[in-house]
């Protein structure tokens, strides 16, 4: 497309983006992976990327959990930051960014994709501490409040604990998972979503 400035995609390809629903099957998700409570599939991040990103650009999850952002920008052929909390799924998504450069190859060479245990709300500390340039774009899949600790979610959380899955996010109080009053869970999200908006 001429005077394309928001993606790589072609026509056809601009036309699909603006369905308005997905309908994604994405692939089974290894062992590691199902132990987070609410995985972000990558063939659904990764069209976003596509989307509102080009080649190069560089892209920010705040709330990264098992870091199904940096896998799909790394399948895009875009740079990757993500923020995660629990230090626990900061190491499965370490983990399957290698597996993933591994796949990609030489594709993946000059892509930096970097996950950074820590708190989201802290970015500014982190983006200069870990060098992080100006973001192009980001996206997240934040917490469903405590909806993972709410009344009705019995009958998932005894499937998940009898395959040994974690059940809610971390027993972190920082983890906006935990916040039971949902005017703060709000007021902390904007205060992070905020806090990036110089960065972009």
């Amino acid at each position: 497309m001429k005077h394309n400035h928001l993606n790589d995609l072609d026509s056809k390809e601009w036309i699909k983006f603006q369905k308005s629903w997905f309908i994604h099957a994405p692939p089974p998700r290894k062992k590691d992976v199902r132990r987070h409570p609410a995985k972000f599939p990558e063939t659904l991040v990764e069209e976003f990327i596509r989307f509102f990103t080009k080649s190069g650009q560089v892209v920010l999850d705040p709330m990264a959990g098992t870091g199904s952002t940096l896998v799909a920008a790394l399948r895009a052929g875009r740079h990757s930051y993500g923020i995660e909390l629990n230090p626990h799924y900061a190491e499965i998504a370490g983990q399957i960014i290698a597996e993933e450069r591994a796949e990609l190859g030489e594709q993946a060479n000059d892509l930096t994709a970097q996950i950074i245990n820590g708190n989201a709300a802290d970015f500014t500390h982190h983006a200069s501490r870990f060098t992080i340039p100006p973001i192009d774009y980001v996206i997240t899949s934040p917490p469903y409040w405590d909806m993972l600790h709410a009344k009705g979610s019995e009958t998932q959380k005894q499937r998940r604990t009898a395959e040994n899955l974690d059940v809610v996010y971390s027993d972190n109080p920082d983890d906006l998972g935990n916040v039971r009053d949902y005017g703060a869970f709000i007021e902390q999200l904007v205060s992070i979503y905020t806090g990036l908006k110089p960065f972009l």
